[in-house]
């Protein structure tokens, strides 16, 4: 497993699934996680899960959604995970890992 980020906020973002956020710092040429592929979170309590990408997106976090987000200011790669993905303590910190993929195309 490779550690993707540490997440601090699972928010809602439309019908299909809520997205871990803030992501991993998003670099040209990087690969992106596709939809159906596992991740495993792990949660502040050791707690490990398992989930489904249901796609990634990116975002643009200026100083004030940055801070929130515990990030600093810049693009960002954030993964969407299923709607029902609704646990409590993200916002502790949660790791998220991947399989061991290299992180740009080469």
């Amino acid at each position: 497993m490779h550690l993707l980020y540490q997440a601090y906020d699972c928010e809602k973002m439309d019908e299909e699934g809520r997205v871990l956020l803030p992501g991993h710092p998003a670099e040209p040429g990087m690969r992106r996680l596709q939809p159906g592929e596992k991740i495993q979170v792990e949660l502040a309590d050791g707690t490990l899960l398992c989930t489904t990408v249901v796609k990634t997106q990116f975002f643009n976090f200026a100083d004030q959604a940055a801070s929130r987000v515990r990030a600093k200011p810049g693009f960002y790669c954030a993964i969407e995970v299923p709607s029902d993905f609704d646990v409590p303590g993200v916002e502790l910190g949660a790791k998220v890992y991947a399989d061991d993929l290299p992180t740009n195309v080469a």
